[in-house]
């Protein structure tokens, strides 16, 4: 692990996509970083009310709630617990910034 120093964090990662599931979760899994995956901006939401977590990863594009959806509401009811929360989408498919 290198003495990463996310190594032991909580990573809460919002992605719809299996593909990319497996490969964030391949990523940060070599790193030591303590992930939680989640499909939709409604089961986000509802994590970050139970749990607190040191970074958020959230995908833009998902169905019903997207990310940038999620994100306005976490922001709007923030405890002041929550690291970073990080966008990403798939840019070959349409500019979302």
């Amino acid at each position: 692990m290198g003495g990463d120093r996310w190594s032991g964090k909580r990573v809460l990662v919002v992605e719809d996509n299996a593909f990319n599931q497996a490969l964030v979760r391949g990523i940060l899994g070599k790193k030591g970083w303590q992930i939680e995956m989640v499909e939709s901006g409604e089961l986000a939401l509802s994590r970050l009310s139970e749990h607190t977590y040191d970074l958020v990863l959230m995908d833009v594009q998902m169905a019903a709630m997207d990310g940038l959806q999620t994100t306005m509401a976490v922001r709007a009811s923030e405890r002041g617990g929550h690291g970073w929360l990080c966008g990403q989408a798939d840019s070959s498919r349409q500019t979302v910034f």
